[in-house]
């Protein structure tokens, strides 16, 4: 019987190894000076930890790349910026 911090490792092991793998490592990789020069205000720091989540579940989810790219839009023009710090994501939008 698994508890649950073995269903928690194998969900991010999902994520880190789905369709968007690269994008998620490159996204949460991002330095803190790559972040500041796009989300100088820490209000927006908020914005970029819903971007890895919708990233995250997108990969373990093998979500298609236009709804990916939608519900990145959907969060705004600073998930936007920050999604185009990270090559792949940079070109799908």
């Amino acid at each position: 019987m698994s508890n649950k911090y073995t269903k928690l490792a194998e969900e991010a092991d999902k994520a880190f190894n789905g369709d968007y793998s690269e994008e998620l490592n490159d996204l949460v990789g991002l330095s803190k000076e790559e972040l500041e020069s796009v989300i100088p205000d820490t209000q927006n720091k908020n914005t970029y930890i819903a971007l890895i989540k919708i990233v995250e579940q997108a990969s373990k989810e093998n979500t298609k790349q236009a709804d990916l790219i939608n519900n990145i839009k959907e969060l705004g023009e600073v998930a936007v910026n920050i999604a185009k710090k990270v090559p792949g994501l940079k070109n799908l939008i």
